[in-house]
């Protein structure tokens, strides 16, 4: 099981936010929560401290009256538990966001970490290819924003490339650097292509599209979140026959 993320300890209200399995609801109520008194006290101290590592709605003003903090937690919550339960559709498994209760690590720009599942090369036409073993670092960076069609680009004040720096680096220093995979997983709809070239193609993209096509309709994965903070699931109604099937007992014929 992963680690239990802060968010957990200041949500300041589970179950609005976990009534639905659409991913983009649940931002919106994230998003009216983070605008309360009470997401604001929550954050306490953390939220001048870190104002700047958040993004909600690409705006990023000191006086704005959210709390990007609030939100960001969640997108990386969320996050957390989507890779740990979807992990085999991209080659993922064992992760865990930097921000978990008890955590001493300091974020210079990775968010969270996460484990190949099994050996694989991903080719690189600007390059050498890669060579994944099994267990080879995943590091993670998360962005969460409510502007669905948005491309993260270079200068757009996401400030993903100390991602980049901050991943690539440290793999580089424990001579991982081949084997290492770099992912970003946002509620955006991906990167543009002046950020894709600057990153030669080696950051792997998790958009709003792929996030939408496994979770939406998905009760099965809203139950595990809603089981994860301590929720009753919600019922999932079964028919116990087939609508024609039905039409025809109580037929007349």
């Amino acid at each position: 099981m992963s680690k239990k993320h802060v968010f957990e300890n200041h949500c300041v209200d589970f179950e609005s936010i976990l009534k639905t399995s659409d991913i983009k609801q649940m931002l919106k109520i994230v998003q009216k929560q983070s605008l309360t008194d009470e997401a604001k006290k929550r954050m306490g101290v953390e939220e001048y401290k870190t104002h700047n590592k958040y993004d909600v709605n690409d705006l990023d003003k000191k006086d704005d009256p959210r709390s990007p903090v609030y939100f960001g937690m969640f997108v990386e919550w969320y996050a957390q538990e989507f890779l740990n339960h979807f992990g085999a559709h991209y080659n993922i498994m064992n992760v865990n966001m930097y921000d978990a209760v008890g955590s001493s690590n300091d974020d210079y720009g990775v968010d969270g970490m996460g484990l190949s599942m099994s050996a694989e090369l991903k080719s690189n036409t600007n390059g050498p290819g890669i060579t994944h073993q099994k267990g080879s670092p995943v590091y993670l960076q998360v962005k969460g924003t409510v502007n669905h069609g948005k491309s993260h680009a270079p200068n757009d004040g996401s400030r993903l490339p100390n991602f980049t720096t901050n991943a690539m680096s440290s793999a580089i220093k424990l001579h991982q650097a081949y084997q290492s995979r770099y992912v970003l997983f946002t509620t955006a709809k991906g990167i543009d292509h002046h950020l894709g070239n600057m990153w030669n193609g080696m950051v792997e993209v998790i958009g709003i599209g792929e996030i939408v096509k496994h979770t939406n309709r998905n009760e099965v994965f809203l139950n595990i979140l809603r089981s994860r903070v301590g929720l009753s699931p919600i019922d999932i109604t079964i028919p116990l026959i087939d609508e024609d099937d039905e039409e025809y007992e109580n037929s007349p014929f």
